[in-house]
């Protein structure tokens, strides 16, 4: 593990190192006159320059830079889990809701048997009631069609004796002698002491 932050740090110099070389240029603040000691001087001087800029980089600004580092990384790990927390809990309200969903579609379903079953008694119920109904109205019309033909038989047999009787009074009184109504006198005056 130390090697790995060892690692780190020199691959931060080696970034910090290979940037800076390719911002400046190594002649630029070397003389264009003097002799052959001036370009070699100025080599120098900015190597160690820039391993003064360096180490004061790395030394100062290593630890804020990794504490912020370390600052976001917490801060997107806090974020992260409020996020899986946040997921979790509408992964649950989803599963609560398809659970009640799938009890109501149950519950549907059983409210649908009941009303079918309830319609299907009603139904039967409801034909049986014509049935006697029906049965009812048909025994009703026999019996005013008996009471009817009754009647017309009674008023039938009644005009029979009327027209009988009126037939009878028309023609009896001719053919009737004066022995016959005797006779009926007297078999009516026997009849009438036997009562």
């Amino acid at each position: 593990m130390k090697f790995f932050k060892n690692m780190g740090g020199w691959g931060t110099y080696a970034v910090v190192v290979a940037a800076s070389l390719q911002l400046t240029e190594l002649n630029a603040l070397a003389s264009e006159s003097g002799g052959s000691w001036r370009p070699t001087f100025d080599l120098v001087m900015i190597w160690l320059n820039f391993g003064i800029f360096a180490f004061l980089l790395v030394k100062y600004l290593k630890t804020p830079l990794i504490n912020f580092l370390r600052g976001r990384q917490d801060e997107l790990t806090r974020e992260i889990n409020r996020l899986e927390e946040k997921r979790d809990h509408i992964s649950q309200k989803i599963h609560e809701t398809q659970q009640r969903f799938e009890k109501s579609e149950a519950h549907y379903e059983t409210i649908k048997a009941n009303i079918i079953t309830q319609g299907e008694e009603k139904k039967r119920e409801l034909i049986e009631t014509a049935r006697i109904e029906s049965r009812l109205m048909i025994e009703q019309t026999n019996v005013r069609i008996g009471n009817q033909i009754l009647q017309a038989k009674n008023n039938f047999k009644s005009e029979m004796v009327d027209l009988a009787f009126s037939l009878a009074m028309k023609r009896l009184p001719a053919e009737i002698t004066k022995t016959d109504h005797q006779r009926l006198v007297d078999r009516y005056i026997e009849q009438a002491e036997r009562r």
